[in-house]
C-alpha cells in the first residue's frame, strides 16, 4: 500500500473512532439521565399498583359487607323492636306484667334510677315475684321470649317462711336497653 493509502485509511479509522466516542458519549449524556427518571417512572408505577390494588381489595370488601348488609336487613325491623322507646317504658312493664299474669304471679316491678344508666342507655329494672320453682322457670322463659332484650344481672332466691307453700320469693336485677 502507498503512504496515501495508508494515511487514508488511518483517516476514515480516527473519525470512525471519533464518532463512535462521540455516539457513546451523546447516548450516555442522553440515556443515563433518562435511565435515572425510567427508575423513578418505575417506582412510581409500582407505588400506584399497590394503591390501586389497595383500592381494590376495599371495592371487594365493601361489596361483601353491603352483600352482608342485604342479607341481615330483613331482620334490622326485628332488631329495632328489642329496645325500649324513650317514654315508652310502659309497654315495657306491660308487657312484664301480662307475663306474670299469665302464670298466675303478682310481680313488683321497679325502676332503678341511675345517672350512669341513662348516659349508657340502659333501663336498670327490679322484678319481685312470689311464686313456686315452676312458675319461675316458666316466667324467666316467659321473659327470654318477649319482644325486649332484657339482660338479667342477678337473680335471688330465697323461700318463704311458710314451708308448706314451697313458695319463694325471687329478686330479679335486669336492665333492657333504649334504642341507640
Amino acid at each position: 500500500m502507498t503512504h496515501n493509502g495508508m494515511l487514508s485509511s488511518k483517516k476514515i479509522i480516527i473519525t470512525l473512532a471519533t464518532l463512535l466516542i462521540i455516539v457513546i458519549g451523546l447516548s450516555a449524556m442522553v440515556i443515563y439521565p433518562n435511565g435515572k427518571r425510567i427508575k423513578e417512572l418505575s417506582q412510581d408505577i409500582y407505588t400506584k399498583r399497590v394503591e390501586a390494588e389497595k383500592i381494590f381489595n376495599r371495592g371487594q370488601n365493601l361489596r361483601s359487607v353491603i352483600e352482608q348488609y342485604n342479607k341481615i336487613k330483613p331482620t334490622l325491623s326485628k332488631l329495632k323492636s328489642v329496645f325500649v322507646t324513650e317514654n315508652k317504658e310502659l309497654d315495657l312493664f306491660t308487657s312484664l306484667e301480662t307475663l306474670a299474669s299469665n302464670l298466675q304471679l303478682e310481680p313488683e316491678v321497679k325502676l332503678s334510677s341511675s345517672e350512669s344508666s341513662k348516659k349508657d342507655r340502659k333501663l336498670p329494672l327490679q322484678i319481685k315475684l312470689q311464686s313456686n320453682y315452676a312458675q319461675l322457670l316458666n316466667y324467666l322463659v316467659g321473659l327470654e321470649d318477649l319482644d325486649y332484650y332484657i339482660n338479667i344481672s342477678s337473680l335471688r332466691l330465697a323461700a318463704t317462711k311458710d314451708k308448706s307453700s314451697q313458695s319463694l320469693t325471687t329478686l330479679l336485677l335486669a336492665e333492657a336497653y333504649y334504642q341507640p
